[in-house]
């Protein structure tokens, strides 16, 4: 069985959130978001 889900994470040397969206092995969505949901 393959990871899914959405997965964020605050980088400091970025100065912002990144979350991504995860299904089937593959990326389906990236946004950034004001803080970690």
């Amino acid at each position: 069985m393959e990871d899914a889900g959405i997965y964020a994470r605050e980088f400091d040397r970025l100065g912002r959130v990144v979350q991504i969206g995860v299904a089937g092995g593959r990326v389906i969505d990236v946004a950034f978001p004001e803080s970690v949901p």
